[in-house]
């Protein structure tokens, strides 16, 4: 397990998509040296956020981190959740959903 408080320069980041009501965007955050090619889309992990640690869904991979950028890293891995195809399905069958309830 990471120190929630330990900030990254530099190695791999993901988009992570808090589970926490009233929020509906991703934030970035490194991933621990000892996570890299564990942690993936679909992934639930604990980050803090706002000065709390909640639970999280990686939802993309970001790339590397352009040196000089500080980040919060990933504090932990909680599971490895859905393989990343059914986390784009659910991507599209909500775009298609939210498309039919406009048209209503």
């Amino acid at each position: 397990m990471s120190d929630p408080e330990a900030r990254h320069e530099g190695g791999a980041v993901v988009e992570v998509l808090p589970d926490v009501s009233g929020i509906d965007r991703a934030f970035a955050y490194a991933v621990p040296e000892e996570l890299v090619g564990i942690i993936r889309v679909g992934c639930m992990v604990r980050v803090v956020l706002n000065g709390r640690r909640v639970r999280g869904w990686v939802v993309a991979e970001a790339g590397e981190l352009p040196p000089g950028i500080d980040l919060r890293q990933v504090s932990e891995l909680v599971s490895l959740g859905p393989p990343q195809a059914v986390v784009e399905l659910a991507r599209w069958a909500c775009g298609v959903t939210r498309d039919a309830c406009a048209r209503c």
